[in-house]
């Protein structure tokens, strides 16, 4: 973001779902598209001619469950930003052992999909880059300094400081606080529990928000 801001001239630093695109293409060199894909697939990286692509799956939004398209794809982004850099850029001879989709039939030049980020959530035992990727990702879409600006969360840790049931408005101020930063609601909650902020609570076919340590912004300046 650094870098982006002084090739750029911005001062002010802006939320990370307005340039996460630019930074991805103009800083790490990525080419992101906009596919269709299986409609149980995210988003997938792919080795072409030397350059890393990124494919986001138009079709997001017609999978069975899904409300924030834009916030999953949001965090899609993230996480094969986390591939290029960890998996790809630095050792391009992926083995091909390690590919987790076909290449394309008919392709004129070889396509190793080096990942597919799937909606199922479950990852194959033991496959560490996978879950490397996932909790990397939910730590680069939701920045402090995002937090930090927003409202909603504000209020959320007011709210969560005495501790216990926050469920009401704890819900809608963490769906608030999830659209101001640009992810879908699970993985900032997911991101919470992660850190022990909060345990979700399945009680009556509810879900409900326990709040069980403040969450220190300190490196959000």
């Amino acid at each position: 973001m650094g870098e982006y801001m002084i090739r750029t001239g911005m001062r002010e630093r802006p939320l990370l779902k307005d340039v996460v695109d630019d930074l991805l293409t103009e800083i790490q060199g990525v080419r992101l598209r906009e596919e269709v894909l299986p409609l149980d697939t995210y988003a997938q990286s792919e080795m072409v001619d030397g350059r890393i692509e990124v494919s986001i799956n138009k079709r997001i939004g017609a999978m069975p469950g899904v409300k924030d398209a834009a916030g999953i794809a949001h965090v899609a982004k993230w996480h094969e930003s986390i591939h290029g850099e960890r998996d790809m850029r630095h050792n391009v001879k992926v083995s091909s052992n390690n590919q987790l989709a076909f290449p394309d039939i008919g392709a004129d030049t070889p396509r190793l999909i080096v990942c597919r980020r799937t909606g199922t959530g479950e990852y194959e035992k033991g496959n560490e880059r996978e879950f490397i990727a996932e909790t990397a990702a939910l730590a680069a879409a939701i920045a402090p300094v995002d937090l930090a600006r927003s409202g909603a969360f504000a209020e959320f840790q007011a709210l969560a400081v005495r501790g216990g049931d926050v469920t009401t408005p704890g819900w809608s101020l963490l769906y608030d606080t999830a659209a101001f930063i640009g992810v879908n609601i699970s993985a900032l909650v997911k991101f919470l529990a992660y850190r022990g902020v909060i345990q979700i609570v399945k009680e009556g076919g509810k879900s409900r928000i326990i709040a069980t340590k403040p969450l220190l912004l300190r490196d959000a300046n």
